[in-house]
């Protein structure tokens, strides 16, 4: 989940970071989403990233639940942000929100971003944290 600029707004977002650019073509043409080209270090490869985000981003995440095994715990706060998301919309629907819906589920967006950024932080910190 990233936070969308200059609102209180989240998005889920998924990133697949590899050297392999026919891997990141073939995600792309099967899962759509988009290949950017990160900035080249010198004496490395070439690294690319490719990223799907929203509904396309949660089907995706659907068909490979089974197989997270590192991934599982983030993957299970996602679905959890989605359920809530659209628990806060009147009829569901990302387009009709309703504003007063969406501001009385603030506190859990932001306790559940609040969960995925201490798993994935890096460091003894955040495994004393987390467990």
């Amino acid at each position: 989940m990233v936070k969308e600029s200059r609102s209180k707004r989240y998005e889920i977002r998924v990133t697949v970071k590899n050297t392999n650019l026919e891997l990141m073509d073939w995600l792309k043409d099967n899962f759509g989403g988009y290949v950017g080209k990160n900035r080249k270090i010198i004496g490395w490869k070439q690294a690319y990233d490719w990223v799907i985000t929203g509904g396309r981003a949660i089907k995706l995440l659907e068909k490979i639940k089974d197989f997270l095994i590192i991934k599982r715990e983030q993957y299970l706060i996602v679905i959890t942000y989605q359920a809530a998301k659209i628990e806060a919309r009147k009829d569901g629907s990302p387009r009709n929100c309703c504003k007063e819906g969406l501001e009385k589920w603030q506190d859990a967006f932001d306790y559940l971003k609040g969960q995925l950024s201490l798993i994935n932080k890096k460091g003894d910190y955040a495994i004393k944290t987390y467990n």
